[in-house]
């Protein structure tokens, strides 16, 4: 399953691919070519077949031959119909009349002939499935039409027989790769409906369908969900991470988060990640405490000492993610980012404390400054011409008092 979520505090979105939806190879069965004469004259001729098995069923409504001959019918009628969006009204009656044969024979203890239902009922929903798994595999330049086609097949082997998983799972691939998000996340809604025990892989394609409509709570219920069935199942954890960080459920997915580094710990995705989320809830933790009034000195300080904490357990996690990639630029500015934020919300939270905190939260700022700055310094030398770095300088000499550099950052900053 594709997932292209997990997002940065600063940086641009991260994420990592799962193909979504793992096709069937089958072979196909396509109707024989004929004139479009010899086409008309043989459908005449089986609707008039159907009208004398329907008068045979009026008369004699326990006729459990009939029935099975009326399905046969229906089947034929149904697949000489082009485009295939045009058999489903002829799929629902053949089901139907199939559907009283079979109870019939069940009825009248006669098995065999239950067999012989069910088997015109698989070749007829094979003829469906087998030619919408053609066309998804055709190649990677399908049009609309193309993927309407198919979902029109796999819609067909849904009617023939309603508990297929995989036909809807077929068209729900169909649809998304049509860009018909919702529709797809209709088709197996529909399959949760129809089907008991649907497995736990459904549940997950679908919750990545809510959450790729922007729909994230359903995402995440449906997420939890299929993680009841599974057993630390990582492409599972991280769709429900991916879904916790969209839904702002930071807290929660930082402890999924945890779980991921453990399992791959040299994952730089999810090392990366985590952090993040961690310097989201630290960020929170100082926000806090501009949002309420905290009187007392002793629970100030205990918020802080949480966010210290989280911080800290952040910028441990991007330093390992600029260990296994020392070069990488954009993990150097998110470690200095990191710094350089933490620097400032420190400094909009000071205020707040108490006398005997100023000194040492000043001593906490200008040490995740100085940090800031080393990493920056190594930035504008990998890219001289960044203004944004310059500036990120600019602003740390000038509140560690370092006015030479400042300045010479200033005029490369532009500012």
């Amino acid at each position: 399953m594709k997932h292209t979520y997990f997002t940065r505090m600063v940086i641009p979105v991260i994420g990592i691919a799962f193909g979504f939806f793992i096709g069937t190879g089958c072979s196909t069965l396509a109707p024989q070519n004929s004139t479009e004469t010899e086409r008309t004259a043989a459908d005449r001729d089986l609707q008039k077949r159907l009208a004398r098995i329907d008068s045979q069923i009026a008369d004699n409504p326990e006729n459990t031959e009939a029935y099975f001959q009326k399905g046969e019918v229906l089947s034929s009628l149904a697949q000489r119909q082009t485009p295939p969006e045009k058999r489903a009204d002829y799929y629902r009656q053949m089901q139907q009349a199939l559907a009283e044969a079979g109870i019939l024979h069940q009825n009248e203890g006669n098995p065999q002939g239950k067999e012989t239902v069910d088997e015109l009922l698989q070749v007829s929903w094979s003829f469906e499935h087998n030619q919408g798994v053609e066309i998804l595999q055709t190649d990677s330049t399908l049009s609309s039409t193309d993927f309407s086609t198919a979902a029109a097949h796999f819609n067909n082997a849904i009617i023939i027989i309603p508990d297929s998983a995989i036909s809807y799972r077929m068209k729900a691939r169909a649809l998304y790769r049509d860009h018909q998000t919702g529709q797809a996340i209709q088709t197996l809604e529909a399959a949760r409906r129809q089907i008991d025990r649907l497995p736990g892989s459904y549940l997950e394609q679908l919750a990545y369908l809510y959450l790729e409509n922007s729909q994230h709570q359903q995402a995440v219920e449906l997420y939890e969900e299929a993680e009841a069935f599974s057993d630390d199942n990582l492409n599972l954890l991280h769709g429900l991470a991916n879904a916790y960080i969209t839904s702002n459920r930071h807290r929660s997915a930082a402890q999924l988060l945890a779980r991921l580094v453990e399992n791959e710990p040299e994952n730089i995705i999810y090392l990366e990640s985590y952090g993040t989320e961690l310097y989201k809830l630290a960020m929170q933790q100082l926000d806090s405490l501009r949002s309420r009034d905290i009187q007392d000195s002793q629970a100030i300080q205990q918020v802080k000492a949480r966010s210290d904490t989280l911080m800290q357990r952040a910028q441990n996690q991007f330093k390992k993610t600029l260990q296994l990639d020392p070069e990488n630029p954009e993990f150097k500015q998110q470690l200095a980012h990191s710094y350089k934020n933490y620097a400032a919300k420190l400094s909009q939270v000071q205020p707040l404390f108490p006398e005997e905190y100023q000194e040492t939260i000043s001593d906490q700022i200008e040490s995740n400054l100085t940090n800031a700055v080393t990493l920056y310094e190594e930035l504008v030398e990998q890219q001289p011409d960044q203004a944004g770095f310059w500036e990120s300088l600019y602003q740390a000499y000038s509140y560690l008092g370092m006015e030479d550099q400042a300045n010479e950052a200033k005029v490369k900053a532009n500012l």
